[in-house]
């Protein structure tokens, strides 16, 4: 019997009776081969455990030795063709090893039940019958949920025919030796009256080891002849493609993972993680389709990039996208995009059988190998990417060079042989053990000046430099994940099972009404011992303030039924004096509402967003984290920078010749001043100044930023001077925008003899175009100096930290960057509208559907700017947003603006993937 006709007939007989066999525990061997309920020499265990003790009946033919075949050979006869590994797994609940020949039926037991510890091959059989060999036959015992293996026919039929009601025929499993002929092994059996269960072994050393430490085991002579030659298959195989119709039992693949064409005949089916099980996000699956060519000036809806078939994962990362195999053209490309615009991808040149699925993980093992193949004029992961921009003749290498970065980091996780291991084709769980414990271990960034994916250890912090940049300590073949940076359980750092206990808490305390809530000791965590620290900040806030839409009923309580997923733990910053930083984790969190509370706007209907979140370790016993609790930045002040890019178009097209469409490089850098006042609930004046901020990117002397003057701008300060200067007396400039423009690029549609305007000698920009982004590492410190309202001199009162979450790169990254492309009504045209009455309409494209939703949109002539606050949640494409007031009264004005200033620039801002993008409009 073929490997394939064994799969469908355990799938179709056993399905239900395995899946409950699996779970009470298999009989079917120890050590290194049969089956049974004995602890083995191989899982490490000690004592067996009793299962429940059998009838009279179902133990009459088990009581004795096994029956010989019908049909014994003579003597020795040459068996021919290739042996069958026999996978083993090791059930940790009940000591008992379960053995299959089907490589299905080895990769379901591998995804549905952790329980089972995959052990690799036990020994090696034939699939099919030939002079010399007998079947070796397969019953299930309904009574102990354990399994039965004989070879003798005899004991066959009297097991059919007296014990049908506890025994279940299987049909044969393999096909085994009964005599020896020079090569096979003796399988050792014993019978366990206790338990009804046989123990199987091929080891005659265990066999022995059997004798003297279990007298409860029945010596039962030789079952058969098997072999342990290496046809040994090691763990971790590549998944072999399965049965469409059978991969979601298979895979253990809810519905609620399933997209694309449901009438395909393919699919492509695995799990997305990273550090956890990426539930609910996007997947996209694209083919060698070619990316479609936008004419130069275009303004409507771009043209869709081509994909093969898009869906969500399912509650615990795992998916199926199915379609129709005639039309695709590998190679082809996975990516994956949660729900903070955070990017991974996969890739395999495999092509997909009719009525067939096929394995491909995705995380940032997959996505690393997938950037090493990528065509360096791609860039990135993730950008507008597709299978045709792959050069996959460097798959082999690639791959092979991410085993050997983590073979010895694999080792200290269990996996002692990963030589066969495939990131993309290799089923394992996302359960922070095994590969996930190494997945756990690894910080996922991007190189600043290509955009290359960069793999760096998580446990080591990153070496800070005088400057604020950062010297990584990438993960690559010649310098492997190291043994010791490995987030094993016993391990101090912040990891899987201790971030995923505190978010399930934190979870059961949100599916609480307040009241209740209030009243549960656990959840009110009234000492700061289990959840929150006592002495909780961020950024001058207080925990309900802090995460304002999660807290953000009435009370400040948390909105009943929010939960949080997706724990992506970024980075270990060390503690620093000078500059003072406080030692934390950032934590990226999902977060999902089923609405939002006044604080927030009460938008109705679902809400789903990322956070970051800081824990500081703790000695509290009590912490669900283990020696962590959420403590927040410690910082007093409310600041942030991010890195940004702005896409700038010349909307008058007679103009284009001499101001060209750009690409920016920028650095968003947000100084509030006001601080939130926790006793009165209510922002007040931070007394603030000024502030000066020095790190990668900024002028050596500092960038000074001020309160800006200018009608109608945000809230937060702007650029001053660059000369680093803190001058006598109140310091104001009329900026409209907290930005620091970093270098700029004409786009590939411009005008060939136009030149970008650069600003060099406004505060807002550098002296010249950056070209050299190498510095500009995710993860970079700035200092914030911070200069009160009293300070008269040019020492700071106060000096805090920031850290950039992701690396700035060159302004051409936003060329093929998922953004959404703004377009304006005519009616911007100042000699279009005649005042009193005034009204804007913007419009955005989102490119390729998956850009971060707008969440403002600007009006600026550059002395004042309009701005307001866009619905990102329910905003679909093409999306608009518009608006008409009197132009005599600006506070009025949401979004719109004076038709009469002449606008110098207008657009639309969202966050996507830590960082800004802005798609302006110049109007001059």
């Amino acid at each position: 019997m073929s490997v394939r006709t064994a799969a469908a007939r355990i799938g179709a007989l056993t399905a239900p009776l395995l899946c409950a066999a699996l779970i009470a525990g298999c009989g079917g061997g120890g050590g290194g081969s049969g089956g049974g309920d004995v602890a083995s020499g191989a899982s490490g265990s000690n004592a067996p455990v009793a299962l429940p003790a059998p009838t009279k009946e179902s133990a009459q033919v088990v009581a004795s030795a096994p029956s010989a075949p019908a049909a014994a050979q003579a003597g020795p006869v040459a068996l021919t063709g290739p042996r069958t590994p026999i996978y083993r797994f090791y059930n940790s609940r009940t000591n008992a090893h379960f053995y299959t020949m089907s490589a299905e039926e080895r990769d379901m037991v591998m995804v549905r039940f952790p329980q089972f510890n995959y052990e690799g091959v036990g020994f090696t059989a034939y699939a099919a019958p030939q002079p010399g060999l007998n079947a070796v036959y397969r019953f299930y015992n309904v009574r102990t949920g354990t399994h039965f293996y004989t070879i003798g026919e005899a004991e066959r039929d009297t097991v059919i025919n007296t014990l049908a009601a506890v025994y279940v025929f299987d049909g044969p499993a393999w096909y085994a030796a009964t005599g020896g002929d020079g090569s096979g092994i003796p399988m050792y059996r014993f019978y366990n009256a206790s338990t009804g269960t046989h123990f199987y072994t091929i080891s005659a050393q265990e066999e022995a080891d059997v004798r003297a430490r279990f007298p409860q085991f029945t010596p039962e002579g030789i079952g058969y002849y098997a072999w342990t030659e290496t046809a040994t298959v090691a763990p971790l195989q590549p998944a072999e493609p399965v049965d469409l119709s059978r991969v979601l039992g298979l895979w253990a693949i809810d519905p609620s993972g399933v997209g694309g064409d449901a009438g395909g005949d393919g699919g492509v089916g695995g799990s997305a993680g990273d550090g956890s099980p990426l539930r609910r996000v996007t997947v996209i699956l694209k083919d060698a389709t070619p990316l479609p060519v936008v004419p130069p000036n275009y303004t409507g809806a771009p043209p869709p990039d081509p994909e093969v078939a898009r869906g969500t994962t399912d509650a615990n990362g795992r998916f199926l996208l199915k379609f129709r195999t005639a039309t695709i053209r590998p190679p082809l490309l996975l990516q994956v995009i949660d729900a903070g615009g955070n990017v991974l991808a996969s890739t395999t040149a495999e092509q997909v059988p009719t009525g067939m699925a096929i394995r491909l993980n995705v995380n940032p093992l997959t996505d690393k190998i997938a950037s090493d193949v990528l065509a360096p004029s791609a860039g990135s992961t993730d950008k507008r990417v597709v299978g045709s921009q792959l050069d996959l003749s460097r798959l082999a290498t690639a791959t092979s060079n991410l085993v050997e970065s983590s073979k010895a980091a694999l080792a200290v996780a269990g996996i002692s042989d990963s030589s066969a291991f495939d990131p993309m084709r290799s089923i394992y769980e996302l359960d922070g053990k095994g590969v996930d414990a190494v997945i756990e271990s690894i910080t996922h960034s991007r190189e600043p000046t290509t955009g290359a994916t960069q793999l760096r250890t998580k446990l080591t912090a990153a070496q800070t430099n005088a400057d604020g940049s950062v010297t990584p300590s990438l993960i690559t073949a010649s310098t492997p994940l190291a043994p010791s940076a490995v987030a094993t359980e016993s391990s101090p750092a912040l990891a899987f099972a201790k971030i995923t206990a505190w978010m399930n808490e934190m979870n059961r305390c949100f599916a609480l009404s307040s009241a209740a809530r209030a009243a549960d000791p656990e959840c009110a965590d009234a000492d700061g011992s289990r959840l929150v620290s006592p002495g909780f900040r961020e950024n001058g806030k207080d925990l309900a303030e802090a995460y304002r839409t999660l807290y953000s009923e009435a009370d400040r309580s948390a909105v009943q039924g929010s939960t949080l997923s997706n724990p992506a733990i970024l980075v270990n910053f060390p503690a620093s004096s000078a500059p003072p930083e406080s030692a934390a984790t950032i934590v990226e969190f999902t977060v999902d509402q089923p609405r939002t509370g006044p604080l927030a706007g009460n938008v109705a209907g679902r809400v789903r967003y990322t956070t970051m979140m800081s824990f500081v370790t703790t000695t509290s016993p009590r912490a669900k984290a283990g020696n962590w609790i959420l403590g927040g930045n410690q910082k007093r002040f409310d600041a942030s920078i991010q890195p940004g890019y702005q896409y700038a178009f010349q909307w008058h097209l007679a103009l284009w010749s001499f101001l060209p469409h750009t690409y920016e490089s920028l650095l968003e850098i947000r100084v509030s001043p006001l601080r939130f006042d926790v006793a009165t609930r209510s922002y007040v004046s931070a007394d603030l100044r000024a502030a000066r901020v020095k790190g990668p990117g900024l002028p050596s002397a500092g960038l000074v930023l001020s309160p800006t003057t200018a009608p109608g701008a945000g809230r937060f300060f702007t650029p001053h001077n660059k000369t680093g200067e803190i001058t006598a007396g109140s310091m104001t400039n009329a900026r409209t925008r907290p930005i620091f423009y970093l270098g700029i690029e004409k786009t590939a549609d411009s005008q060939p003899t136009a030149n970008p305007s650069w600003g060099a000698g406004s505060p807002d920009h550098a002296d010249a175009p950056l070209t050299d982004y190498s510095s500009m590492q995710a993860y970079s410190r700035y200092t914030i100096e911070y200069f009160l309202t009293s300070n008269t001199t040019g020492t700071p009162d106060w000096v805090e930290t920031a850290r950039i979450l992701a690396p700035v790169m060159p302004p051409k990254y936003l060329e093929l960057l998922p953004h959404n492309k703004f377009a304006a009504s005519s009616a911007f045209d100042p000699g279009l509208i005649a005042p009193p009455r005034c009204f804007f309409q913007f419009q955005w494209y989102p490119i390729n559907g998956t850009a971060a939703p707008v969440d403002s949109v600007f009006v600026t002539d550059g002395a004042r700017i309009i701005n307001a606050d866009v619905d990102a949640v329910s905003a679909q494409p093409p999306s608009t947003a518009a608006a008409g007031t009197s132009c005599a009264d600006p506070n009025a004005i949401e979004i719109a603006g004076y038709a009469g200033m002449g606008f110098r620039q207008a657009g639309v801002g969202s966050t996507n993937a830590r960082f800004r993008v802005y798609s302006t409009a110049r109007f001059n």
